[in-house]
C-alpha cells in the first residue's frame, strides 16, 4: 500500500479545559472547571478517519486506520513543551490473540513503542521534548504485528472520483490499528467565558452551494420550486421545526469568496472588496467576526473545506482553531468539529464550519448518490455529463446549435445527484447534532445554518454558480436555532421580510454577548431593510472574450423583484445593461418588466453602492499564487467552464465521500 502522507497540514489549536471534559461529565462540573482551571492549547492537525475502521463496539470513534504497510507521516511544527495524544484500538475484527506495537517518530528518531489494546480503547501521551521547532516530520506506524491467518479485514473498491481512491485488499497478515483524536498538546492559562441563556456559544455552519428551493422550509417562496422530494433533508426540517426561519435571505455573492467575506466582516462586497483574482483575501483594516468574538474571551475555532478561503487570503484571522481541509466532506468536517466541540465544554464558543458538500462533482457514498437519478440516466458519470453540457454552450453561445436545456438528460443526471448530495449532507447534519447533544452543549449553543450561494442547472443559460444574479444562485437558507430558555432570541417561526447573509455578522456578536460599532457593518437581521444587495465579478464568461472576473453584476431584490444591472468591460460598444423581474408572477424570470416598473429597486441598488462608497475597507492583499490560481480554476472559477468534472487532489487519506 503507498504511505498515507495528508502532506503539511494547517493545525487545529483549541483550548482544552484541565481536568479533561468528556461526555459524561456533568455541565455544571464542566462550566466550574471551564472558569477556574488551567487550560491546555491543543494542536489537531487535519488527518482524517480512513475507511471503516472497527474498533471497540462499546466505544465507536472515527479514527485513522494504518496498517502494517502504511504509515501517516506530516510535516508540522513543534511548540517547546508539546506532548502528542491520542487513544489506540486494534481492529475488533482481527483475531483476540494478535499482537500488535504502535510507534512515534520524529524526523526518523523512534521515541516510543506502545503495545496496542485489543479489547478497548487505549490513551496515549508522548512527550515531544527536545523535538520543538519548525518542520518537524512527525510519524505515526504500526511498528511490529504479529497476527494469525486466515481472515481478511476489509477490501476497498475504486469509487469515483478515480484520483482519490485507489483499491486494496487488506491481507490476512496485515494489521488494522486505529489512532483516534490524535493532538499536540502544551499548556498554558487562556480565560474564557461560560456560555449562558443570555449569550450563549454560536455554532455557524455555512454549506457549499445550497439552494434553498431545493429545501422544504423554503419550497413555494415567490414561486420558487426546484422540484425536489419534500422528505429530501429530514434533519434539517426538524431543526426548521424549532427555528427562526427566513424565507428571503439572499446571498451577498453567487460564489465563495465574496459571501465568506461578507459573513466575516459584515461588509457587502463592494465594501470589503474580496471579489475578484485580483482582490482575493481579507481587508487587514476591518475586523473579523472571529477578532472580535475573541477580543471579548468567545473560545473560537473554524473547519473550512474550501480551498479558497486559506489562512493566507486572512480567512483564519480571530481564530485560535482553524483547520484548512480543502475538498473534505461533511462527516470529516464534522470529526474535526467534534473535537474542537469536546474541547470547550462548559466555554462560551463560535465554531464556524464550512461544508464543501453539495459542490460538484456531485460524488455521494451510496445509498444517497444515484438515489435521485432517474433509472434511465445511471448509466452516465459527472465528468461526461458536464463535459456535454459544456460543449453544448460552447455550440449554443457561439451560434451553432441551442443551449442545453434544463430538461436535457445530462442536467437532469447532475439534478439528481445534486440532491443525493444534499441528502448525504443532511445525514452529517444528524450525527452532528447528535454530538453536541452527546456532549451536553445542545442546551447552551444555538445553531446557525446558511449557505454561501445556489446553483444554477441552465435555468438561464449557465450550469454552475458565480456567473449570474437569479434566485437560483442568490436565495439561501437560514435558519437560528436558539437553546431551550434562550431569553434574547426572536420569536421562533417564519420570517417573510427580506434579507441579506451580511447581517448575520452583527447579529451573531449580539447573540454571544460581543460588543461592536453598528456604524461600521450592515445592521442585525432584528432590523431588516426590506431589501439585499448582492454582486459579482465574475461575469457571465461564455459570451465575453476578457478576464472572466472582470465583468461587473449588481443585483438589488425586494419584497417580490429582483432588479440585475449588469456593467460593461473595456471593448463594449453599449452601456449598463438593466434587468427586473416580478418574482411573483415571473418566478423563473424569463419575463423582463418594462423600463421604469423596478425604479425604486434600482435606487436602492445606487443607495447600497453609496454605503459601499462611505465604508470601504482599504485594499484587501492584491493577487493569488500560483497554488491559489490553480484552486480557482480547478473550481471552475477561471475560464468560466463551469464547475470541475474532479476535485482538485485532496491532501486527507480518503476519497472526498
Amino acid at each position: 500500500l503507498p504511505r498515507v502522507t495528508p502532506g503539511a497540514p494547517v493545525f487545529f489549536g483549541t483550548r482544552r479545559c484541565a481536568p479533561d471534559i468528556d461526555a459524561g461529565l456533568d455541565p455544571q462540573g464542566a462550566r466550574a472547571a471551564a472558569e477556574a482551571a488551567p487550560r491546555t492549547d491543543v494542536l489537531l492537525p487535519a488527518w482524517e478517519a480512513t475507511g471503516a475502521f472497527t474498533g471497540p463496539a462499546h466505544d465507536a470513534r472515527q479514527a485513522v486506520a494504518l496498517t502494517g504497510l502504511a504509515a501517516l507521516e506530516m510535516v508540522v511544527d513543534i511548540p517547546p513543551g508539546a506532548a502528542l495524544r491520542g487513544a489506540l484500538a486494534l481492529d475488533s475484527r482481527l483475531p483476540a490473540d494478535s499482537h500488535v506495537t504502535f510507534a512515534v517518530r520524529v524526523d526518523g528518531e523512534r521515541l516510543t513503542e506502545l503495545d496496542v489494546p485489543d479489547t478497548a480503547w487505549g490513551a496515549f501521551e508522548v512527550p515531544l521534548d527536545g523535538h520543538a521547532g519548525a518542520g518537524r516530520r512527525l510519524e505515526l506506524r504500526v511498528e511490529d504485528a504479529s497476527v494469525p491467518g486466515g481472515q481478511v479485514v476489509e477490501a476497498l473498491e475504486p469509487d469515483y472520483p478515480r484520483r482519490h481512491n485507489v483499491g486494496a485488499l487488506y491481507e490476512p497478515a496485515v494489521s488494522r490499528v486505529g489512532v483516534a483524536d490524535p493532538r499536540l498538546v502544551t499548556t498554558s492559562r487562556v480565560p474564557r467565558r461560560i456560555a449562558t441563556s443570555e449569550r450563549p456559544s454560536v455554532l455557524l455552519i455555512q454549506v457549499e452551494t445550497l439552494r434553498a428551493d431545493a429545501l422544504a422550509p423554503w419550497v413555494g417562496v415567490d414561486g420558487q420550486d426546484f422540484g425536489a422530494p419534500p422528505d429530501l433533508a429530514p434533519n434539517l426540517a426538524k431543526l426548521a421545526a424549532r427555528a427562526v426561519v427566513w424565507k428571503r435571505n439572499m446571498a451577498p455573492s453567487s460564489w465563495t469568496v465574496p459571501s465568506t467575506a461578507s459573513l466575516l466582516t459584515g461588509l457587502p462586497p463592494c465594501a470589503h472588496g474580496a471579489t475578484s483574482n485580483q482582490r482575493f483575501g481579507l481587508p487587514g483594516d476591518v475586523a473579523t467576526l472571529a477578532e472580535r468574538a475573541e477580543q471579548a474571551g468567545v473560545a473560537t475555532g473554524a473547519v473550512v473545506a474550501s480551498d479558497l478561503l486559506s489562512a493566507a487570503a486572512g480567512y483564519a484571522r480571530g481564530f485560535q482553531s482553524f483547520a484548512h481541509v480543502p475538498y473534505a466532506n461533511a462527516r470529516q468536517v464534522n470529526t474535526l468539529a467534534q473535537a474542537f466541540l469536546q474541547d470547550h465544554a462548559g466555554q462560551q464558543f463560535l465554531l464556524f464550519l464550512h461544508e464543501f458538500d453539495p459542490h460538484s462533482p456531485y460524488a455521494a457514498p451510496e445509498p444517497w448518490r444515484d438515489r435521485y437519478v432517474p433509472e434511465a440516466l445511471r448509466d452516465r458519470t459527472v465528468a461526461s455529463a458536464e463535459a456535454n453540457i459544456l460543449a453544448g454552450l460552447e455550440r449554443g453561445y457561439g451560434g451553432a446549435g441551442p443551449l442545453p436545456a434544463p430538461d436535457d438528460p445530462d442536467v437532469q443526471f447532475l439534478r439528481g445527484r445534486y440532491l443525493g448530495e444534499i441528502a448525504w449532507w443532511d445525514e452529517q447534519l444528524g450525527h452532528l447534532l447528535d454530538a453536541l447533544a452527546r456532549l451536553k452543549l445542545d442546551d447552551s449553543t444555538l445553531i446557525v445554518i446558511t449557505a454561501d450561494h445556489g446553483e444554477e442547472f441552465m435555468e438561464h443559460g449557465l450550469y454552475g454558480h458565480g456567473s449570474d444574479l437569479y434566485e437560483e444562485t442568490l436565495h439561501v437558507p437560514l435558519l437560528v436555532v436558539p437553546p431551550p430558555g434562550w431569553r434574547v432570541a426572536l420569536p421562533v417561526g417564519a420570517r417573510e421580510e427580506v434579507v441579506g447573509s451580511a447581517s448575520l455578522h452583527a447579529s451573531i456578536l449580539e447573540w454571544l454577548g460581543v460588543p461592536y460599532d453598528p456604524g461600521e457593518v450592515r445592521p442585525p437581521l432584528r432590523e431588516p431593510t426590506g431589501w439585499a444587495y448582492s454582486t459579482t465579478s465574475k461575469g457571465v464568461v461564455l459570451v465575453q472574450g476578457a478576464d472572466p472576473l472582470s465583468r461587473k453584476l449588481d443585483s438589488m431584490r425586494t419584497d417580490g423583484l429582483r432588479a440585475i444591472v449588469s456593467w460593461p468591460v473595456p471593448g463594449d460598444t453599449v452601456g449598463p445593461q438593466h434587468l427586473a423581474f416580478d418574482l411573483r408572477a415571473d418566478p423563473a424570470q424569463h419575463a423582463p418588466l418594462a423600463d421604469g416598473a423596478a425604479d425604486g429597486a434600482f435606487r436602492l441598488l445606487l443607495q447600497a453602492e453609496t454605503w459601499c462608497d462611505e465604508h470601504r475597507a482599504a485594499a484587501a492583499p492584491e493577487g493569488l499564487d500560483s497554488a491559489q490560481l490553480d484552486a480557482l480554476r480547478q473550481l471552475g472559477y477561471l475560464g468560466g467552464k463551469g464547475a470541475p468534472s474532479e476535485p482538485p487532489p485532496t491532501p486527507l487519506s480518503e476519497p472526498p465521500h
